[in-house]
């Protein structure tokens, strides 16, 4: 990748960090269709990964949040899902993401991996068990 094209992505990337709604996520991604390809979701995650490393937790939830609607994570959650397995696997995400902090691909292999396990663990759910 050129660094021309980095530093669109890094663009996008703060462009990004500036919405508050999904709505202008969605605005902002529409504008820039020609960075919505295969090398956006790394970057995310690569960015969201500094931020975390810097103690910048709002904006790194922020930007993973993104990276998981783009991956399609967040659908329903098969009926059969429980909240136990949800918090299971939250905690297990968890612990693969702090023990990767300088691999931020180890990470996003695992989120792309375990798809169909986390398709929409939602905030009601966790918030039942906690």
């Amino acid at each position: 990748m050129n660094e021309q094209r980095r530093q669109a992505y890094i663009n996008l990337v703060q462009s990004l960090l500036n919405c508050r709604t999904n709505n202008e996520v969605q605005e902002i991604l529409a504008a820039n269709q020609e960075l919505v390809d295969v090398d956006l979701i790394p970057n995310i995650l690569e960015i969201a990964n500094h931020l975390r490393q810097h103690g910048e937790l709002d904006q790194a939830n922020h930007l993973m949040n993104i990276a998981g609607q783009q991956l399609g994570v967040y659908s329903k959650l098969p009926s059969t899902a429980t909240t136990k397995e949800c918090l299971y696997f939250l905690e297990q995400a968890l612990k693969v993401m702090a023990n990767n902090r300088d691999n931020v691909q180890v990470a996003n292999q695992m989120l792309v991996a375990n798809v169909k396990k986390i398709n929409n663990i939602s905030a009601p759910r966790i918030a039942t068990a906690a």
